[in-house]
């Protein structure tokens, strides 16, 4: 077993970031109605668009993607400036369309938030002995029950920040033959 799993940290930031990760397949050739839908998908966000046979390296930044059934658009930015130019592929010839949704990656951080900081919060919680006395003791019998509570309050309000500063990273693969429909 490779040895970042080995720690439940490890397994733990893992599963964290499995859940923030979507791929959507498309069956090459592109119909009309699958490009309606990819484009209902990417509507209005940035992109990274990767070119089949170009590698990773050359993957472009990207805004205003329009993906038909022939050929795709999008405005692609200069990196050595600050300006968008027109490009189009072939449809056919499109590996990868990654964006970010920063809405969804505040929600799924608010939900791991809320439960990782409850976990924390109760572990910590039962680490102290039962008679403390304290705010916990006002409202609770158990440390482990307050802790879990002030835990998720805290990871609820830290998670959706996170969450979407990362963004849930969705990714469209495109499969399958080269011909055109």
């Amino acid at each position: 077993m490779h040895r970042y799993f080995r720690s439940p940290l490890g397994l733990l930031v893992a599963l964290v970031g499995l859940g923030c990760a979507t791929t959507v397949a498309a069956a090459r050739p592109v119909s009309d109605e699958r490009a309606a839908e990819l484009n209902e998908l990417i509507d209005g966000r940035k992109a990274r668009i990767t070119l089949a046979r170009s590698g990773e390296a050359s993957a472009r930044s990207a805004k205003d993607v329009t993906i038909g059934p022939l050929t795709t658009e999008w405005l692609e930015q200069i990196p050595s400036a600050a300006e968008w130019k027109p490009r189009s592929a072939q449809t056919s010839n499109l590996q990868r369309i990654q964006i970010r949704r920063r809405g969804l990656g505040a929600l799924e951080g608010l939900a791991f938030g809320i439960a990782l900081g409850a976990l924390a919060g109760a572990a910590f919680g039962a680490s102290l002995p039962s008679h403390q006395e304290g705010l916990g003791a006002l409202y609770f019998t158990s440390p482990a029950a307050f802790g879990a509570l002030v835990g998720a309050g805290a990871g609820g309000l830290l998670g959706p920040l996170i969450g979407a500063a990362i963004g849930h990273r969705t990714t469209i693969e495109f499969e399958g033959g080269n011909e055109e429909p």
